[in-house]
C-alpha cells in the first residue's frame, strides 16, 4: 500500500481515475474523481495493474476485487491493499480472489480488525491469511476451474460496464444540445422529433435552473 498523501483533483482530461475502497465492488461508480498527473510525485506507487487483487483495509474491510483491463493504470486509495500475484504461483489470481471472498476468507480477514472507531487491517494481517493450495491432481483441476470462472466473471463485469457506457453515449447523442441546438433539415420536417427536442430542452433547462437556485 502507498503512504498517505494529499489528493489534488482535476478534470478528467488532466487526471487519472481514482478508486476509493467503496468503488471496487460497485458496478459503475458514479462519483469517480481524477488525480492530477502533474502534482503527485508518488503517482507510480498509486497505480494498479490488471491481474492484481484489491482488498479494502479500512472502513468496510475485506471487500475483494480483481483488477481488470478496465482499471489497468488507474490510481487507488491507500485504503486499498494491492496483492500482486507471483508468476507461475500455485495460487492463481482468480482462485485467491474467490477464496478471500468466501466465508472462510472473510472470517480470517475480519477477525483481525482493530481500531476503536474505524476498522483497519495491516499488511501483516494480510500476510497471515491461510489459503489452502492443491496437492493432488484432482484438487489442482478444481482450483484451476475456480480460477478460470473467477477471471471470466471479472472480465464479464468489465465488458458489461463497457456496454453500459456505450448505451449512455448513444442516448446522449439522441438528446439535443441545450447550449447550441442545431436542427437539421430532416429533423425540421419531423414534428415528433421536434416535439421531443422541445420537451427534452425544457427538461434539461429546468433541471439546471433548479440546481442553480
Amino acid at each position: 500500500i502507498p503512504g498517505r498523501f494529499k489528493r489534488n483533483y482535476v478534470d478528467a482530461a488532466h487526471g487519472i481515475p481514482f478508486l476509493q475502497g467503496s468503488h471496487i465492488v460497485q458496478f459503475r461508480p458514479d462519483d469517480i474523481k481524477f488525480l492530477s498527473k502533474a502534482t503527485h510525485a508518488n503517482m507510480n506507487s498509486l497505480l494498479i495493474r490488471e491481474g492484481w487483487v484489491l482488498i479494502t483495509r479500512s472502513g468496510t474491510v475485506g471487500r475483494v476485487a480483481i483488477v481488470t483491463s478496465q482499471w489497468d493504470g488507474w490510481a487507488a486509495s491507500e485504503h486499498v491493499f494491492r496483492v500482486v500475484p507471483r508468476p507461475k504461483s500455485p495460487c492463481p489470481t482468480g482462485y485467491l480472489a474467490a477464496f478471500l471472498g468466501s466465508p472462510i476468507g472473510q472470517l480470517q480477514l475480519n477477525r483481525q480488525i482493530y481500531g476503536a472507531v474505524v476498522d483497519e487491517l495491516t499488511e501483516d494481517h494480510i500476510r497471515s491469511i491461510r489459503v489452502p493450495l492443491p496437492v493432488t491432481r484432482a484438487q489442482k483441476r478444481h482450483v484451476d476451474e475456480i480460477a478460470d470462472l473467477a477471471m471470466k466473471a471479472a472480465a464479464a463485469r468489465a465488458a458489461a460496464v463497457s456496454l453500459a457506457e456505450q448505451v449512455d453515449e448513444k442516448v446522449l447523442n439522441l438528446l439535443p444540445d441545450v447550449q447550441s441546438p442545431e436542427v437539421t433539415e430532416e429533423e425540421d420536417d419531423n414534428p415528433e422529433f421536434e416535439r421531443f427536442e422541445t420537451l427534452a430542452t425544457e427538461l434539461f433547462t429546468t433541471r439546471k435552473a433548479a440546481v442553480r437556485d
